[in-house]
């Protein structure tokens, strides 16, 4: 049995799919609080290598694990599907990573391209993919 509403189909009988949505809603919530945290707190608060962190890599590392919770809540609501296997997630967060720190040279030419921000990215993706494969498997 399907229910349409606001032009999205979704599975009435498919309970999980409700969790899982929740779920992401949660890490994105928690993401926005530790983004401000990192703003107001983090980077005021730290000095040296954690501050270097904190101001050049932390965003990153949580832009992974909101892009994946982004693009699963997608899919589970249009598609009642999900990526779950570690390769395509961070295949995706390569080809992500690459977008989104070269494509602004194209446009601004004092834009900072950095390898390390890929990794940032293929780690939050890494990150979100070891949450799921966890409490999945019925570990947390």
């Amino acid at each position: 049995m399907m229910v349409k509403e606001f032009g999205i189909r979704i599975k009435s009988n498919y309970k999980g799919n409700i969790k899982y949505i929740i779920s992401n809603l949660i890490i994105i919530i928690t993401i926005f609080v530790l983004y401000e945290l990192n703003n107001y707190i983090f980077i005021r608060y730290s000095n040296g290598h954690i501050y270097y962190f904190f101001t050049c890599y932390f965003d990153d590392l949580m832009a992974g694990t909101l892009m994946m919770s982004s693009i699963n809540i997608v899919l589970v609501l249009l598609f009642s599907k999900r990526i779950k296997n570690l390769f395509p997630i961070l295949l995706m967060m390569l080809l992500i990573g690459i977008f989104w720190e070269y494509s602004p040279n194209i446009f601004r030419e004092n834009a900072v391209s950095d390898i390390a921000d890929i990794v940032a990215y293929e780690i939050g993706g890494l990150f979100y993919w070891f949450l799921f494969y966890i409490k999945e498997d019925g570990y947390v």
